[in-house]
């Protein structure tokens, strides 16, 4: 686009120049047609600008001239803009096809970005997939080392074997050749020897000869034939040997596919335990956040969180944990202390619990998690399970209420001995007092 309207700027400069060089001309015709006009009329009366006459004529001829080469030059230059013209109107085409091919071309960049991102991803999965590999290929590249230099000294036995095999070989047929020779020989003496009677003592001697040669021969052949056989069995050997390895080879090889397989199915299991984990972590959180007398139990050390049964200042007992307070506060308020740390009053259903709690109530009455505030008589724990045995002071619960209001909620006042079962009397709800808060115990 910058190229274009360079040029139009250019074209249209040059035109400018054109129009006003010819206005300067017709102008200087102008003024030269004047001139000689006046010089005409001057002449008739002033003889002396005769003179004068032949120069200005010189003068109007060179200014024709000129004005022929511009006008020739305006011509071009008008030629010129219509080739620019042309050229111009072909680039903005080609402009706007560039244009249409550079938005496809960043829609493409764009996709081509995004899947370069994923690539890299899957680049950096695979990287750490093929380092794995990579140990597991160089192990077996170093057992196929080894098994490639057990089958190079094979091969070697047995090219050996085969070339003493071949050189047997000739030397049997070589033998054999000989001994159909002999044969052939023996049969044609015996024919032709009624015919060479004379010759009968020369050829038995040659007989004989050649029999001891026979012999030798036979001797040779059959050791020869040993060796042979012991050369088999050594072959039949190594081949029986050769086809141990590969069995083996072909056992070690299916061991490592089941190794890859078992591996594979072990990285999916680390995976889903990693999920898993990621998954427990957050419910154990989730947990922390609803529960703060967890928290308590778990307080987090720098790298981990060490639990115990109870939190710090809470007593055990069997698999319960009992907080004794140290401040008052009336029954509703003390078991809305309670259930804020993740508790409630107590609820005493043994002797043997009951003794526990003397023992850490022997100064003050405190508050338990018992009450007829709903029906009179009939006594709830806070859990709403109905009273199934109690631990009533004589004469309890009887009502009584120094400040005139229902004696509806239970308290646990000091025992005369530590084994005193009976400690139980019925108080207003209003009046402050301690209390004792029980919760399950995280480890029991």
């Amino acid at each position: 686009m910058p190229m274009n309207t360079e040029k139009s700027g250019h074209s249209s400069h040059s035109y400018r120049m054109a129009a006003v060089c010819l206005g300067i001309l017709c102008a200087l015709l102008l003024a030269t047609i004047t001139a000689l006009c006046v010089y005409f009329i001057m002449s008739q009366k002033f003889s002396p600008m005769d003179r004068n006459l032949e120069d200005l004529k010189a003068s109007y001829i060179s200014l024709n001239k000129d004005k022929n080469q511009l006008q020739s030059e305006f011509i071009a230059l008008t030629e010129g803009k219509d080739q620019i013209q042309k050229d111009y109107t072909s680039l903005a085409k080609d402009k706007d096809c560039l244009q249409k091919d550079y938005i496809s071309l960043a829609k493409d960049k764009e996709k081509l970005q995004k899947d370069y991102i994923s690539l890299a991803k899957d680049k950096d999965h695979l990287q750490k997939d093929h380092i794995s590999l990579a140990k597991d290929k160089e192990k077996l590249q170093k057992d196929y080392i080894s098994l490639a230099k057990d089958k190079e000294k094979l091969q070697k036995d047995y090219i050996s074997l085969a070339k003493d095999k071949a050189m047997l070989q000739r030397d049997y047929n070589t033998l054999a050749k000989d001994m159909k020779n002999l044969q052939t020989n023996h049969i044609s003496l015996d024919q032709n020897m009624q015919n060479l009677e004379k010759d009968y003592i020369s050829l038995t001697k040659d007989k004989d000869q050649l029999e001891k040669g026979y012999n030798t021969l036979e001797k040779g052949k059959d050791e020869l034939q040993r060796d042979y056989n012991s050369l088999t069995n050594n072959k039949n050997q190594l081949q029986s040997d050769y086809s141990i390895l590969a069995t083996e080879k072909d056992q070690l090889q299916k061991h490592y596919i089941s190794l890859a397989k078992d591996k594979d199915q072990l990285q999916k299991d680390y995976i889903t335990l990693t999920k898993d984990k990621d998954q427990l972590q957050q419910n154990f959180n989730t947990l922390l956040q609803k529960c703060p007398l967890l928290d308590q139990c778990c307080p987090l050390v720098p790298q981990k969180r060490v639990c115990r049964s109870c939190p710090p200042g809470w007593e055990q007992f069997n698999s319960k944990c009992y907080y004794f307070s140290t401040i008052r506060g009336s029954w509703t308020d003390s078991r809305n202390n309670c259930c804020k740390q993740g508790a409630d009053l107590v609820k005493i259903e043994s002797i043997e619990e009951q003794v526990f709690i003397n023992k850490h109530t022997k100064e003050e009455n405190y508050w338990i998690g018992l009450t007829d505030s709903e029906t009179e008589g009939t006594w709830l724990w806070v859990d709403r399970t109905p009273l199934q045995k109690g631990f009533w002071r004589p004469g309890e619960p009887n009502n009584r209420n120094p400040y005139c209001a229902n004696a509806d909620c239970v308290v646990t006042v000091p025992a005369h001995s530590p084994f005193e079962q009976c400690v139980w009397e019925d108080k207003s709800c209003s009046l402050t007092m301690r209390w004792v808060c029980e919760t399950e115990a995280l480890l029991s």
